[in-house]
């Protein structure tokens, strides 16, 4: 499933090599060990419990899954329904069927940056990889696209510091810091830079702050101050 609420059937491409075993293989012994046996054997029976329990996916099934090209988004509360690609798209779940508004109380980062930390630090994602990069950077076609963790710095702010792309820098925050090579980009504007979250040789989350955004209680790990020095070229 993901986050448009499609559900879609993903069949086996290989079987499991040497003595390694499927996922649902794994979860049924594990539960046996623990005393908690199953009857069942497929993932489809898995399936058919998962949909008697939610009441959002009760329609849906293995067999209707395969049938389908681009699956079902749910709520799919029957056999004979089609899915519902537009949630909400005539009343919400409300008495009155309109949606609640509230506002809240706009707070800065709780690290702005200053004389000693004078970049913002934006971290997040590029297109060729996804998250901690553990599966898409064993990916050959993927990883040669972005194989290296680059920082991308407003070329007007490279220059002023005298650097060009592929040169090395250390970006350094209150808690860490890490060595990056440079790429000098106009998609950020001066007095920030990018760096993307999925290198553990140069791990954003080195860098960011733990502050809890206000009361949403979520980490600032999207912004923090940093500065940047240039690198000496090693042999």
């Amino acid at each position: 499933m993901n986050t448009e609420r499609r559900i879609q059937l993903s069949r086996k491409a290989v079987e499991p090599p040497g003595e390694a075993r499927g996922d649902l293989e794994i979860v049924l012994e594990l539960s046996r060990r623990i005393g908690v046996p199953t009857p069942y054997a497929t993932a489809a029976e898995v399936f058919e419990e998962i949909a008697r329990v939610t009441p959002s996916w009760r329609g849906v099934s293995h067999a209707r899954l395969a049938e389908r090209v681009g699956g079902l988004q749910y709520p799919v509360p029957d056999a004979a329904h089609e899915g519902t690609p537009f949630l909400f798209d005539d009343h919400f779940p409300t008495a009155d069927g309109r949606a609640r508004f509230h506002p809240v109380t706009y707070l800065p980062p709780a690290e702005l940056p200053d004389a000693e930390y004078p970049f913002f630090l934006n971290t997040g994602r590029q297109m060729y990889h996804w998250h901690t990069g553990t599966m898409t950077r064993r990916s050959t076609a993927l990883d040669a696209r972005e194989s290296t963790p680059t920082l991308e710095l407003n070329p007007a702010d490279a220059a002023a510091m005298g650097v060009s792309d592929g040169d090395e820098v250390e970006v350094r925050s209150r808690r860490n810091s890490v060595r990056i090579h440079v790429r000098c980009s106009g998609r950020v504007a001066r007095g920030q830079v990018f760096l993307p979250m999925h290198y553990r040789e140069a791990a954003a989350n080195l860098l960011t702050n733990p502050a809890l955004d206000g009361p949403s209680g979520i980490p600032e790990f999207k912004v923090c101050a940093v500065q940047i020095a240039a690198l000496a070229p090693t042999d």
